[in-house]
């Protein structure tokens, strides 16, 4: 049960990924298709800018936790494979907690600071939306890395395997 909901949660977060960064592509094509070819419809199509900013905002953070079940993040591995297996799972583990207590946090700090937003009125001028959807893409991010994090506690996994196993 938990793997398909793990899978599950893979699969969207990876579709929404290609679709935000295929958005964000396509925005700055068009936006730089408009102001090169038809100036004068430029300022019509302003909005593009904030809309492709905001899908590459959350695009990275929606990644960062893809990223890390991969193990593609930044690994100081040297000393790590020198340990005996016990004392790697055991600092395994106290990184798996501590990054789920950090970045839990920064996701909690992430929510507060968007509901602050939110009802601060502030909207960003183009697209005429609340400045508060800027930052739940984040939001999400940062609780999808700490619940990784979390998983990786609960139920280790080798990043060598899950490498595998997706190529």
């Amino acid at each position: 049960m938990t793997h398909r909901l793990l899978d599950a949660l893979r699969f969207v977060e990876r579709s929404a990924v290609l679709v935000l960064f295929a958005l964000m592509l396509g925005l700055f094509l068009a936006n730089i298709g408009v102001r090169s070819l038809l100036p004068q419809y430029a300022s019509m199509i302003s909005w593009a800018e904030e809309a492709a900013r905001i899908a590459m905002i959350w695009g990275v953070f929606l990644i960062a936790g893809i990223t890390l079940e991969r193990g593609r993040h930044i690994a100081m591995n040297s000393l790590v494979i020198q340990l005996r297996p016990a004392a790697r799972r055991l600092l395994r583990r106290a990184v798996g907690v501590s990054g789920a207590l950090l970045f839990g946090y920064l996701c909690w700090i992430c929510v507060s600071l968007m509901q602050l937003v939110f009802r601060s009125g502030q909207v960003l001028p183009d697209l005429r939306i609340s400045s508060g959807y800027l930052y739940l893409g984040p939001a999400i991010g940062l609780g999808l890395l700490a619940l990784r994090y979390a998983i990786e506690v609960i139920a280790p996994q080798d990043a060598a395997s899950l490498n595998r196993d997706e190529s």
